[in-house]
């Protein structure tokens, strides 16, 4: 079965559908950072974006996580086509119980930058999340709260956030949401 056929509305730069198992789902927030629109009674939305930030993403609604690769999840999208062509960007969701007692994991100041040890400590820590993972009955998901890196050591450590993911993907069971902090980003 192909991708269902949907046009762009006049004005739309960004459009297309929210769906789990091949079923639009209705009402779910989608946003560019600026605009937001919610989906149609089949999954479809339509956005006027002018694609300030690039990128569009979806609110994930209660009883669904997004798809995942890896740890990421994939809730979000970098735009490809300029600010007057029109794209289309779809989601998947999958329906999930147990989100009503579930756990949050809150990680801050990692600072992994390829430095005294830090990744040696990082290890040791991931095996203390997984353990907390594993023993821990219903839903956990995490989010890091910030400065994953250290911007000062991109370049004369070669370590970044492509080499932290590569280090935090020993993280198990889970999916890790990230937001960034001042060390994130140079």
């Amino acid at each position: 079965a192909g991708e269902e056929e949907i046009e762009p509305a006049a004005g739309s730069t960004v459009y297309g559908r929210v769906s789990c198992e091949g079923t639009g789902l209705a009402n779910v927030v989608v946003s560019d950072g600026v605009e937001v629109v919610k989906t149609d009674s089949k999954g479809v939305y339509q956005m006027k974006s002018k694609k300030y930030h690039g990128y569009v993403f979806v609110s994930t609604p209660s009883g669904y996580e997004p798809l995942v690769s890896g740890i990421l999840p994939k809730f979000h999208a970098a735009l490809k086509a300029n600010a007057t062509t029109a794209e289309r960007v779809d989601f998947q969701l999958k329906k999930v119980d147990g989100q009503d007692n579930h756990r949050m994991l809150l990680l801050g100041d990692i600072h992994l930058a390829k430095r005294t040890d830090d990744q040696k400590q990082f290890a040791d820590f991931v095996k203390d999340v997984n353990a907390t993972i594993a023993g821990t009955p219903g839903k956990v998901y995490a989010l890091t709260l910030g400065d994953m890196t250290w911007d000062l050591y991109w370049i004369v450590n070669n370590y970044s956030f492509k080499e932290y993911l590569a280090d935090a993907s020993g993280i198990k069971g889970v999916m890790l949401y990230h937001t960034i902090g001042n060390h994130d980003h140079s």
